[in-house]
Order: structure tokens, then C-alpha cells, then sequence
């Protein structure tokens, strides 16, 4: 489906870049002008995110402080259409390497009479440059907003958001941001206290209201920087993850419990001087502390192999942290890059590695400390090396590769865990000594006690199969409405603790679900989740996520768990969840 929403929109492309309309370069080069001399005084760090667009985002003074503890890079200037900022894209957005870029173009061009075609066409233009140019970047798409002032013209921007919605459903990197119906009354207009008095921009208020939508979607993605991956769906999830062939002749396959990273015999795929060339899967990181283990499932059969983990700034500044093989045994192996040369941290060899056999790795990072561990079993851990090393982590990931007499390698990935974040047994998804705060987790008893609700058309019932069980939730979306949710309420919690929630989903379409934990009345009150969301694929994943509750004192019995999916959902969408865990972390 991607392929094909994704060939639909190049034919679109080609067909209307026929009659793009000129930047009006003059009109906004002494903005630009500015943004390049604050750059040359305050450089900007890379691997941030850029927000850009017009005057809703030119206009949006408490954006980082909105937006931490995010790193950002406000660059709007008010006024600006698409075409603008396809013309300044390099000057203000490219030039810093983010990590994510964040859009919001199409009010002017709409108001200017473009057509909504035009308008989406030319931001999947944008996308795609910055996507060529920084192909692991996530593309961030906010809907055109509503105001009173250009009422009139808001059935077009209706569809121009549809459309973009659309194009972002093509990609995994891209997401669509929908603010609309923050912005609208219960009867459907704007509403008069979210715009200054010009009832065309964004009051206090009104910017309260946009960040309630825009944080939890950026938060979600970026935040942690790493993300946890038990590789058991059907394709590598594009939204976490890039593969990187630098030679072009590698293999990724998913066998459905792993993901397989394998390589031909005969060319060279090494990590070492004057060469970055082992394939691998990488993902955006934050430059923090954190702790990766990952477990490899088979070990190294033949000599000059290789499979580990990689920590990265650049293609010239990067740790090594590794299983490899000489041909007389399985050695533990780190080196640290610096402009390409190699320092080596650790080399020595495994003894009583049974072959074949899983191995286990595990990378910590706590400033400029490294350490690296070993485990042959999962449970007995034996440390390997500590060092001091400067890096500033860009992206990480798991690699294989080979050297010297270059055999063909194949290195299997079990799992990919964040254990700073992540506290849940890979494969496991749950935490069985916890008392699970959730009734009917898994609707094996019917739909009780949970509550469907939708101001559009939809059904909700469990009368398909889970995972591995007999019932799971099904919801099928027949007309989307702007409040769809499946909850269940009076949860009981207690106060300023850690909780788990994990669950299992998927949707035909991959769209996704936002969940949230909060008061069941009026004012509800945020208890911990607010608006998290969820990337789901079209076969079964599980997910988690460990927070702590807040927003109450002592204990809540007025909990409400919340699965929204009207941010996402469109006509024909079937959901499918099951085995709901919320449980208090040990």
C-alpha cells in the first residue's frame, strides 16, 4: 500500500511541478539573513529539530520552552508558502542536519487561491528533498489550522489536510499532525478565545491549545532517542529504523522472530580504517546516557565475522562494540573512531563459547564512560572494558560484516532493547509478578468492561482472534469522527509511581493509536499518559511503555485508560487489540 499511495503521489508531483509558482526570494532574504548571522554567533547543534513554516511557527515565542526538553530550532518566517520554503529549504533547513523537521505551510497559499492539490503536492516535494538529503529524518506534516478570518476558505484546506494526512500515511518517516480539532468548538467553528483580535493568528490560549496536539506526537518519536525492538513483524519498522548497505550488496530479511543482516563472500565489510562498510540498522538517538543490550541469536561459525553494536556521531566518528572471529574462537572486540582512526579498547578472546550459541552484548554509556558486557546465557554477565571516549551519539544501532578473507556472513538480531527506558523481558511483553490494574485485558469474556465511543460511524466488538489467544478487541471505522476512543474506566492507582502499560495491536492500514491515562470527569486531569502514540503496523506488535502517575495525591479509583484513534483513523480502518497490561513496576 505504501508503494503504491507513494507512486500515486510522483505521478502528482511530476503532473503539477509543471506550473510551480516562483519564490518570492527578496520578500524574505532579510529574514534569512538574520536567521544565517544568529547562526555564525550561536551555531546550532546538529541532530536537532528543525521547526519551520509561517507565521503560526514565525509567531510562536515560547516554542522551546513548549517543546523541551527537545532540542529546537525555531526558523519561521510569517507570511511564507510552500513555495518559499521549498526555496530557503537548503538555508534553513538542510544546512543543520536535524534529526526532524517539523512543517506547517498552506494557509497562505490556500488564501492566495492555490488549489489544495498544488499546495499538498508541493509539500511532498519538501519532504522528499529533505528525505534524499537525510534519509534517516522524520517529516512532520501540522494540518492547516481553522480561523474565523478565512472561514470561507476552509473546505479547501479541509482537503488539502486530507491530502497530506494521505501522503503521510506513504512513508514511516512521515507523520501528520492534526491540530484541527483542538482548534474547534463543540459546534464546529474556531474558537474566538484561540485568536488574537486580527482572528487570523494564535492567542496565548490558542498556543496552549496547538502544543496540547503538536508535544505529544513530536515527545513520542524523539524524546527517548532509542527505541526498543523485539523484531518479530513482518518488515523492519521504518519508523524506528534505517538500513545502511554502504556497499550495496547486503541483505535484510525479517524471518518473523529476528531481523537477518547477511553478506556475500569476496568484497570487504568492515568497520576499520579508511573503511565504514558494514551493513546495519541504525536509528536516531539522543546524546544522553543510556544502556543497550542485544541479543544475537546464533554465534560466529567461520573466521573473519563479525555482528554487534555501532554508536555513531558521523561516518568518521563512531564506537565499536562487537562479537568477532579469527577462526581460532570467538573474541570480544570495541574500538573508538576518531576522523576515522581507530583506537582498540578491547581484543581478547571468549573462552568455553559453545557453538553454536547466542551471544549477548551489552553497551553503557554514562557521559564520556564507556562500558561494554558480555553474556553467553543471558543471565551471567561478565564485563569486558571501560573507557573514557568523547562522542557526541547521533544514532545507533546493530551491524555484521566480515574481514581479512571475507567469508559470507549472516548475523540474526533478536531484540534491540533500551534497558535505561525499557524494564519489560524481550519477547516476553509483560511483568508477571505485578497485579495487571486492567479487567478483561484480553476481551476473552466479551467487551465488558470496556466502553466504545465514536461521533462518526464505527463497531467495536471481539470477534476477531488474537496473537496467540482465541479473542482480541476488533474496531472497524466506517466514518471517522473527531472523537473515537475505546476506554475503560474507574482504574485504580496510586500516586508519583512507576507503571507499566503494555498492550498488542495493529490496524490494516498501520494508522495509529493515541493513549492516554487521565481522570474519567471533568477537568481530567492528566495521571501520567497524555496523548501518547503508538506506530502501529499491519500485524501484531507488542508495545509498552513505563511512566509514573501524577497529577493526584495519595490514591485515584477514577482512572480512565483511553485508546483515541481519531488523529488517525479514516473509512474502512480496522483496529485490533488485545492483552492490556497496566501494571505497577516492582
Amino acid at each position: 500500500m505504501r508503494i503504491n499511495l507513494a507512486t500515486r503521489w510522483l505521478l502528482a508531483l511530476v503532473l503539477a511541478l509543471a506550473g510551480l509558482a516562483v519564490a518570492q526570494a527578496n520578500t524574505w532574504e532579510s529574514e534569512i539573513l538574520a536567521y544565517e548571522q544568529q547562526d555564525r554567533l550561536f551555531p546550532p547543534p546538529a541532530g536537532a529539530i528543525v521547526v519551520t513554516g509561517s507565521s503560526t511557527i514565525a509567531r510562536w515565542g515560547s516554542i522551546r520552552n513548549d517543546l523541551a526538553p527537545l532540542e529546537i530550532i525555531p526558523r519561521g518566517f510569517g507570511g511564507s508558502t510552500a513555495d518559499d520554503l521549498d526555496f530557503y529549504l537548503e538555508r534553513i533547513v538542510l544546512t543543520y542536519a536535524p534529526r526532524a523537521v517539523v512543517i506547517y505551510e498552506g494557509e497562505n497559499d490556500i488564501a492566495q487561491g492555490l488549489t489544495p492539490q498544488y499546495v499538498a503536492t508541493r509539500i511532498a516535494q519538501i519532504a522528499g528533498r529533505i528525505s534524499a538529503r537525510l534519509p534517516s529524518a522524520r517529516v512532520y506534516v501540522i494540518s492547516i489550522k481553522p480561523s474565523p478570518l478565512r472561514w470561507g476558505v476552509w473546505p479547501q484546506m479541509q482537503l488539502a489536510n486530507q491530502l497530506l494526512a494521505e501522503f503521510c500515511a506513504s512513508d514511516p518517516r512521515y507523520r501528520y499532525i492534526d491540530t484541527v480539532s483542538t482548534l474547534l468548538g463543540a459546534d464546529g467553528w474556531p474558537r474566538p478565545e484561540y485568536f488574537t483580535s486580527d482572528t487570523l493568528h494564535l492567542s496565548a490560549a490558542g498556543y496552549t491549545a496547538w502544543t496540547n496536539s503538536v508535544r505529544p506526537v513530536l515527545l513520542s518519536r524523539e524524546q527517548s532517542g532509542i527505541v526498543s525492538d523485539d523484531f518479530d513483524g513482518v518488515g523492519l519498522n521504518g519508523g524506528i529504523w534505517t538500513l545502511v548497505d554502504p556497499r550495496g550488496d547486503s541483505q535484510l530479511t525479517m524471518t518473523g522472530t529476528a531481523a537477518r543482516i547477511s553478506g556475500p563472500a569476496g568484497t570487504s565489510h568492515d568497520l576499520w580504517k579508511g573503511q565504514n562498510a558494514a551493513p546495519r540498522i541504525m536509528q536516531l538517538a539522543s546524546d544522553t546516557d543510556f544502556e543497550i543490550e542485544v541479543k544475537f541469536k546464533t554465534g560466529l561459525s567461520g573466521g573473519n565475522e563479525m555482528q554487534g553494536v555501532l554508536v555513531e556521531a558521523d561516518s568518521q566518528n563512531y564506537i565499536r562494540f562487537d562479537f568477532y572471529s579469527n577462526g581460532n574462537g570467538t573474541r570480544i572486540f570495541a574500538a573508538s573512531f576518531l576522523a576515522g582512526t581507530p583506537s582498540v579498547r578491547k581484543n581478547s578472546v571468549i573462552s568455553g563459547v559453545p557453538s553454536p550459541s547466542p551471544l549477548y552484548l551489552r553497551v553503557k554509556r554514562s557521559g564520556n564512560q564507556w562500558s561494554q558486557s558480555y553474556s553467553l546465557d543471558g543471565s551471567n554477565w561478565v564485563s569486558a572494558v571501560s573507557f573514557s571516549h568523547a562522542l557526541t551519539v547521533r544514532r545507533v544501532g546493530a551491524f555484521a560484516g566480515n574481514a581479512v578473507n571475507n567469508p559470507a556472513f549472516a548475523s540474526e538480531i533478536d531484540y534491540f532493547r533500551n534497558r535505561s527506558a525499557d524494564t519489560t523481558a524481550p519477547g516476553t511483553g509483560t511483568t508477571p509478578t505485578a497485579e495487571n490494574r486492567v479487567a478483561n485485558p484480553g476481551f476473552e469474556s466479551g467487551t465488558s468492561p470496556w466502553t466504545f465511543y465514536s461521533n462518526g460511524s464505527a463497531v467495536f466488538a471481539n470477534d476477531a482472534a488474537g496473537q496467540d489467544s482465541a479473542k482480541a478487541a476488533h474496531v472497524a471505522i466506517r466514518q471517522p469522527g473527531t472523537n473515537v476512543q475505546l476506554y475503560q474506566t474507574g482504574r485504580v492507582l496510586e500516586a508519583n509511581t512507576q507503571y507499566k502499560l503494555t498492550f498488542k495491536a495493529y490496524s490494516n492500514t498501520g494508522h495509529d493509536v493515541a493513549i492516554s491515562l487521565l481522570k474519567h470527569a471533568s477537568p481530567y486531569t492528566n495521571y501520567g499518559l497524555s496523548k501518547r502514540v503508538f506506530n502501529l503496523t499491519t500485524s501484531w506488535q507488542t508495545f509498552s511503555i513505563q511512566f509514573a502517575t501524577s497529577g493526584f495525591v495519595g490514591a485515584a479509583n477514577d482512572a480512565r485508560l483511553m485508546f483515541a484513534l481519531d488523529a488517525y483513523d479514516a473509512a474502512g480502518d480496522q483496529y485490533y487489540f488485545d492483552d492490556v497490561t497496566l501494571t505497577k513496576v516492582p
